[in-house]
């Protein structure tokens, strides 16, 4: 690795302290020492570990100079500043302008040895994660715009990621952007904000209109506050998440269980929704003695209430009132119970829904003085309430009222 070594100092005698008997650095090691006067002319498109030493001939912008020239013609190298200076301002501008690492003249020589040592290793790796990159872009394995890996190639190896302790405890998290959002932005937009707020042992996946991502040795919590941060770099702009544990579930069910939490939360209007809010909506049985979860269920049912239940018992009644003479059609709703009403002189009619304050409607048509028609008494639960069943029961609460002239 002493190849991608450099030693950049005004002479060589200002690199003397680097070397001693319990030091891994050697002079007999480094055939590179450049002036930083020549760095333009030494640097081509190879990268080092560039050991830059502060002397105290050089002014402290001509100093940042020689650092972005650096960054300028070796735009990967690692740089490892050795100063005596105690100027924070100064110490913080080197590392604003992209060094690797900032060491003091009076350390220890074997303590900076180390940290170069680190930055080699650090290189290494790079470059070998650049190679395998080659590999993954001719396999087609990688999406080109955004630069996760595609569906189908996580969903091959995921049984043979499972080996690993990191992503059995993990987590699995499904993302997409909010409808109403999807006419500003495209999705590049949430993948971009994904890439800076993620970790480099994360794994991103491109799917149909959302992303994929696994966190490897996460918890539930610690999921939420990744997606909080992608959210907030997000601005204005609305996202919905899912959420569950990894275990040792199979790639089917990881996917079937975060896209059931994707739609709760898209439903919910919520930012993420996890795996086991998702199955106490399911069993609802269980539900009734975990009270916690109380409030999910209400804010869909007052989502339901909101935005389907009123609007539509209004157009229905409009449009009943018109058809039927001579009959009184009314509607009201509440946190519990929404009735919908048709009376004359011959009977009146009911569709009653009530809300058990869980995850069940207990929908009811009631007669009273139409002996012809019989009454109509189910359950359902919240998930189940949308337009066309609704629309269903009040046209056949319409049609049975309508059948005794």
């Amino acid at each position: 690795m002493c190849e991608n070594l450099v030693i950049i100092s005004e002479d060589n005698s200002e690199s003397d302290f680097l070397f001693s008997c319990a030091s891994y650095l050697k002079r007999e090691k480094f055939n590179t020492f450049v002036s930083a006067a020549n760095i333009k002319n030494y640097f081509s498109d190879n990268d080092y570990v560039c050991i830059l030493i502060d002397s105290d001939k050089y002014e402290y912008k001509l100093f940042l100079r020689y650092i972005a020239s650096i960054k300028k013609y070796s735009p990967n190298s690692k740089i490892i500043v050795v100063s005596s200076s105690k100027d924070s301002d100064f110490i913080s501008a080197c590392i604003e302008n992209g060094v690797y690492d900032f060491a003091d003249k009076n350390t220890l020589p074997k303590i900076i040895s180390t940290r170069v040592l680190n930055a080699l290793r650090s290189l290494s790796a790079e470059k070998r994660l650049s190679i395998l990159n080659i590999f993954l872009n001719s396999v087609n394995a990688i999406n080109q715009k955004t630069g996760f890996y595609k569906i189908r190639v996580f969903s091959d190896v995921y049984d043979d990621l499972l080996k690993f302790r990191d992503i059995r405890n993990g987590t699995f998290i499904v993302l997409t952007i909010n409808s109403a959002s999807k006419t500003k932005v495209g999705m590049n937009r949430l993948a971009a904000n994904i890439k800076k707020c993620i970790r480099q042992t994360d794994i991103a996946i491109q799917g149909l209109g959302k992303y994929y991502l696994l966190l490897p040795d996460t918890s539930v919590s610690g999921a939420k506050i990744v997606i909080e941060k992608i959210s907030s770099s997000m601005g204005d702009l609305k996202i919905h998440s899912g959420i569950s544990k990894i275990g040792i579930k199979s790639f089917e069910e990881l996917e079937k269980g975060v896209n059931n939490c994707l739609k709760s939360a898209i439903i919910n209007d919520e930012l993420c929704v996890t795996f086991e809010d998702v199955n106490l909506l399911e069993d609802w049985d269980n539900v009734k003695q975990k009270d916690k979860h109380f409030k999910l269920f209400e804010k869909l049912y007052n989502k339901k209430l909101s935005e389907l239940i009123e609007p539509l018992f209004f157009r229905f009644e409009k449009d009943f009132g018109y058809k039927l003479q001579g009959t009184e059609v009314s509607q009201y709703t509440d946190k519990i119970e929404s009735v919908f009403c048709m009376k004359n002189t011959l009977g009146r009619s009911e569709l009653i829904i009530h809300y058990d304050g869980f995850a069940k409607l207990n929908l009811k048509i009631k007669h009273q003085g139409l002996d012809t028609c019989e009454n109509t008494d189910e359950t359902i639960t919240l998930n189940m309430l949308n337009e066309k069943l609704l629309s269903k029961y009040l046209k056949k609460l319409f049609n049975e009222f309508n059948s005794v002239k």
